[in-house]
């Protein structure tokens, strides 16, 4: 029949494949601290409670800055990772925020004690909404006023409530072995501020 297509010409046909879209393709990147937690766990499980009996340890024994993130898959409400965490405001950045409670931390503890610290780079970021914002924030500075400036590593409580402001921790961040020595649980880290209204 000449009206009629044979199977032998409609097999013949090239095969289409599909267009890709470039611009859809994106590179895995490994998830945030903040989005590779779980929101929430099952505190009946084995695991979840090994976890949580481990942060609760290390919240406390640094003083909720120096959490080893890596270690956990649950969120636990004590305080978060800034690592990858959603915009906690409305006007700025995760990283400015940071950035800027750390500098009013610096300048206070500055103004107080007669130093000359100036900021060098951020390391860790934790936080907590309580009401009021609570920062930990982990940096290395430089007290220029020293003879000899040298890099180190210092640590601060910011707590944030609209414009104020309370510093309760600003220090050399300790050695290990200094998170259990007995004078820490004595010292000026947990000695109540004044709101500082800026």
């Amino acid at each position: 029949m000449a009206g009629s297509v044979s199977t032998e010409d409609a097999g013949s046909r090239p095969v289409k494949t599909p267009k890709v879209d470039e611009k859809a393709i994106v590179e895995s990147k490994p998830p945030s601290t903040f989005d590779r937690l779980l929101m929430i766990g099952e505190p009946e499980k084995d695991e979840y409670v090994r976890q949580y009996l481990l942060f609760r340890c290390q919240y406390y024994q640094t003083r909720g800055f120096g959490i080893e993130w890596e270690k956990f898959d649950y969120h636990f409400s004590l305080c978060y990772p800034y690592d990858g965490a959603p915009p906690n405001f409305m006007n700025q950045s995760n990283e400015e925020r940071i950035k800027e409670v750390t500098q009013l931390a610096i300048d206070k503890y500055n103004q107080d004690n007669g130093t000359n610290i100036v900021f060098v780079e951020h390391v860790s970021a934790n936080y907590r909404c309580y009401g009021y914002f609570a920062h930990w924030v982990t940096f290395w500075g430089r007290d220029m006023s020293s003879p000899c400036p040298v890099s180190k590593l210092y640590q601060a409580k910011i707590l944030h409530r609209r414009h104020s402001y309370q510093f309760p921790i600003f220090r050399v961040k300790p050695t290990d072995e200094g998170h259990f020595a007995p004078s820490l649980l004595h010292n000026a880290d947990f000695a109540v501020s004044i709101w500082v209204y800026v």
